[in-house]
C-alpha cells in the first residue's frame, strides 16, 4: 500500500455505523482529478456487516463528518470542481452542495456537535450544520509588527512624476518611490527599480533613449542614479552627504543633467 494514504472515519451518533474512505487524495496535487484514485465514501454497518458506497461518482470525496441525520463531507463534484463541503441526507439519500467556494478549495474540515470548522483561501470558517450557513472566524493578531507586514498596494493613483521616452512609445512613471516603464499603448509594464523600502524620485528619460536618471535614497541620502535600459543595470553617480535635489533635466546630447537643489541653486552633473 501507499504509506502517504490518509484515511478518514466518522462514527454515527449511535455508534452502530461508520462512514469511511478506502483511499485519499488529500496530500496530493491532482487538482480536478477524475480517475481510479478518486476516493469514494462508504457507510459500514457494524451489526449487519455490510457496506454501501453513497458517493458513487467520478469526483473525489473525503472527510466524512457524521452530524445527526446527515453525513457532511468534502467533494470536488461541483461545477467549479473545487473542494467544497457537501451534505448527504440519510433519509432521502440525496447529496447537496453546502459551501460555494469557486476560487479556493476547502481544506481539512472538522465537525463538532453542531458546527464544522474548515479552512478556505487562508481563512477559517464556521459552518452551522442546521442552517447550513457559514461565516468567517476573524483572527486578530495584536502586534506592533503588523505595520511591517509586506503588502501589495496599487500605485496607479499615486503617480508623482512622468517622463516620455524619445520615441514616444513608453513613459517612465514615478509612483510610491518606484520607477516604472509603462507602454503608451502596446506592451508590458515593468518596475525598473523594485526596491521596497527605498525611495526613487523624479525619473527622467535621456534624449538618446539609452538611460533613465533618478534620485535614490538607498544609502540614506538622495544620490543621482543612472539606469542603463539595455543592460538593466544602475550606477550611483554622486556621494552627497546631505540635502535634497529636485527634477532632473537632460542636456540635448544626453551627456549632462541639470537640477535645482534645496538652496535653489542650479547645478549640472557631467556624465
Amino acid at each position: 500500500g501507499h504509506s502517504d494514504e490518509f484515511k478518514s472515519v466518522a462514527y454515527s451518533p449511535d455508534g452502530k455505523k461508520l462512514a469511511f474512505n478506502f483511499k485519499s487524495r488529500v496530500f496530493r496535487t491532482w487538482k480536478r482529478y477524475r480517475g481510479g484514485w478518486a476516493p469514494d465514501l462508504w457507510i459500514y454497518d457494524l451489526e449487519k456487516n455490510t457496506s454501501t458506497n453513497f458517493t458513487a461518482n467520478t469526483s473525489s470525496d473525503e472527510f466524512p463528518m457524521w452530524v445527526k441525520d446527515k453525513i457532511f463531507y468534502l467533494s470536488d463534484q461541483g461545477p467549479n470542481k473545487r473542494y467544497n463541503i457537501w451534505a448527504y441526507d440519510l433519509e432521502s439519500n440525496i447529496s447537496e452542495q453546502v459551501t460555494k467556494f469557486t476560487d479556493f478549495d476547502v481544506h481539512f474540515p472538522s465537525a463538532g456537535k453542531s458546527e464544522i470548522v474548515f479552512e478556505a483561501g487562508g481563512k477559517l470558517f464556521l459552518l452551522n450544520t442546521s442552517s447550513k450557513e457559514y461565516k468567517e472566524v476573524v483572527v486578530n493578531e495584536i502586534t506592533d509588527q503588523v505595520a511591517m507586514t509586506p503588502k501589495n498596494v496599487s500605485a496607479k493613483n499615486l503617480i508623482q512624476t512622468f517622463s516620455i521616452s524619445p520615441d514616444g512609445k513608453r513613459v517612465a512613471v514615478n509612483a510610491r518611490g518606484e520607477v516604472f516603464s509603462v507602454p503608451v499603448e502596446n506592451g508590458y509594464t515593468k518596475n525598473l527599480t523594485n526596491t521596497s523600502g527605498v525611495a526613487e524620485r523624479t525619473a527622467s528619460w535621456s534624449p538618446d533613449g539609452k538611460n533613465i536618471a533618478y534620485w535614490s535614497d538607498k544609502n540614506g541620502e538622495y544620490q543621482l542614479v543612472l539606469h542603463n535600459l539595455k543592460k538593466g543595470t544602475e550606477e550611483t553617480l554622486t556621494d552627497y552627504k546631505d540635502g535634497f535635489r529636485y527634477s532632473l533635466y537632460w542636456s540635448p546630447d544626453s551627456k549632462k543633467l541639470a537640477f535645482v537643489d534645496q538652496a535653489m541653486n542650479i547645478n549640472y552633473f557631467d556624465l
